[in-house]
């Protein structure tokens, strides 16, 4: 990945006057696999970077569980004589990944039944066995204990494992759920569920105030969380969730004939039973900026930092 960057960006140096005309800060980049940008080279340092996956601080260090991305010791070669970067900066986004329509279908967010919410925390997925122990800087594996060993299920109905642990349909499940654990993952947000962050740099974190409609937790608080969702009052519950309701869209990808044809059809199946008229519903659901929009509108605030 890395290298083809490299190549990439010496290719437009080479037949285009674009890069040294400003350095390269009005070039943007994408890094879409799951270390972000850690591997970037440092030539494109000061370019824009949009990724799924960010960590701040100054001087983090790899804990992947996939060895071959372990980029605490620095990479040199012939064809990367520079080295690697190694963290993200204040000038790049974290952006959504991309979910079909069909992954949030349940959501009463798309127009779907709205559900009691009788999940109070839910996370369906890998919980790390088999893993390395620094495999999601260990919080999956911590909660999934945690649940295990104090019967979380049946005395709080909290849902965390993986399809051993819980069978149905995943988006039911977050449409029934009033806390999302993200570790990463951005589906809580898509089915109106509070997300409960544990990472450093979330999605659109630079631009949206998550603390108006998440929770988060550092990775030694792990063993905190049922104390805090228990002792939090259903006003505040309520406040939270009314404001996933706000943002909910920048997490979608929703443009295209594709996917608005998608959306559309959903909304218009569902209209009927929820009482609305179609058309104005697709007309005002596909009116709302989603990710991509989102990410235009961050990009054209910045064209000023790259002058």
């Amino acid at each position: 990945m890395a290298v083809i960057i490299q190549e990439t960006k010496d290719w437009i140096d080479k037949h285009h006057p674009f890069w040294k005309r400003r350095g390269g800060k009005d070039h943007i980049w994408l890094f879409l696999h799951d270390e972000g940008a850690c591997w970037a080279p440092n030539d494109v340092v000061p370019s824009i970077w949009l990724t799924h996956w960010g960590r701040l601080e100054l001087n983090h260090t790899s804990n992947s569980a996939f060895l071959p991305d372990n980029y605490s010791e620095d990479f040199m070669s012939i064809r990367q004589p520079e080295g690697w970067l190694k963290n993200i900066r204040g000038h790049d986004l974290v952006i959504p990944s991309f979910k079909a329509p069909n992954h949030y279908r349940e959501s009463p967010l798309l127009l779907a039944p709205e559900k009691r919410r009788d999940i109070l925390l839910f996370f369906l997925g890998d919980v790390g066995r088999g893993r390395l122990k620094q495999y999601s800087r260990g919080v999956r594996q911590k909660m999934h204990n945690l649940s295990l060993h104090n019967n979380w299920t049946h005395k709080y109905n909290i849902i965390i494992g993986d399809r051993k642990d819980a069978q149905g349909d995943y988006s039911t499940f977050m449409s029934r759920a009033k806390y999302c654990l993200v570790m990463p993952a951005k589906d809580s947000m898509l089915h109106g569920c509070v997300p409960v962050v544990f990472m450093d740099d979330d999605v659109f974190e630079s631009i949206l105030d998550w603390s108006k409609f998440g929770l988060r937790f550092k990775s030694d608080d792990v063993d905190k969380i049922l104390d805090t969702l228990l002792a939090i009052p259903e006003e505040q519950y309520k406040s939270l969730q009314e404001n996933v309701a706000k943002v909910w869209h920048r997490f979608r990808y929703a443009r295209g004939p594709a996917l608005e044809n998608d959306i559309s059809k959903r909304i218009r199946d569902q209209a009927d039973r929820a009482k609305v008229d179609a058309d104005k519903e697709i007309q005002e659901h596909l009116a709302l900026p989603d990710a991509f929009d989102t990410v235009m509108q961050w990009l054209y605030s910045r064209i000023d930092d790259t002058r």
